[in-house]
């Protein structure tokens, strides 16, 4: 039991993940789930706390995103002059190819931008100004490798500043096993009341808003707690 719990445990643990190949983590979990089976029989309440705790902790780490990108991002000066504004863009060795639709005011918007961004399922997802000139209104951003490294802009998400996209992007609802998040923006994308639940195919970039409207966006996002 004791090396059952010590598995458990270093499963959760982010040094093992870094560590292992996902063929090691799915030997390993069946392994786990094998003794799991064998061994509850004997385990005390405490002991099976411990472990429902720990399985919980896989879920969040499996489908809650995580932060940063494997795209290997980078701040770019948008006219290749070093100065302001800047790009994201996308690092081949000593080579960037530029991510045009990603403009932010200033090297430090941009940093902030690549550190907060969330990975689902190998898609990165950012905030971007909406009009290209890093102010004002903001808005999600997909970013995905497709055949080449692409930033999509998402329609139904304006935010009135990068601080109330950020918050978003960071209560965002991913789906179970799905390329899907669930978050509450502004029904008619200017940042403000009313506000609805909007379903987001992180691949295609396509957006569905639901069809009940709220009159502040802790309403929204309560009706998403009930629901999901």
């Amino acid at each position: 039991m004791k090396a059952l719990l010590l598995l458990t445990v270093t499963l959760t643990s982010t040094g093992a993940f870094a560590q292992q190949t996902s063929g090691d983590i799915v030997r390993d979990s069946a392994q786990l789930a094998s003794e799991i089976r064998r061994e509850s029989p004997y385990l005390t309440r405490a002991q099976a706390a411990a472990i429902s705790e720990k399985i919980q902790d896989i879920r969040t780490i499996i489908y809650g995103g995580s932060s940063g990108s494997d795209l290997n991002l980078t701040c770019v000066s948008r006219d290749n002059d070093g100065r302001d504004p800047w790009v994201l863009g996308v690092r081949d060795g000593i080579n960037v190819s530029r991510l045009t639709s990603a403009v932010f005011a200033n090297n430090a918007d941009c940093t902030s931008a690549i550190n907060n961004a969330k990975s689902f399922r190998g898609v990165a997802v950012t905030c971007v100004s909406r009009d290209n000139d890093g102010r004002a209104p903001f808005q999600f951003a997909t970013i995905v490798n497709d055949g080449g490294v692409k930033a999509n802009k998402v329609a139904k998400s304006i935010s009135g500043s990068y601080a109330d996209c950020q918050g978003t992007l960071n209560r965002a609802l991913p789906s179970s096993g799905r390329d899907q998040l669930t978050y509450c923006t502004s029904r008619d994308n200017d940042g403000r009341a009313p506000f609805v639940a909007v379903n987001l195919d992180i691949r295609s970039g396509n957006a569905q808003a639901g069809s009940e409207s709220f009159n502040a966006i802790d309403q929204c996002w309560g009706f998403l707690g009930t629901r999901l």
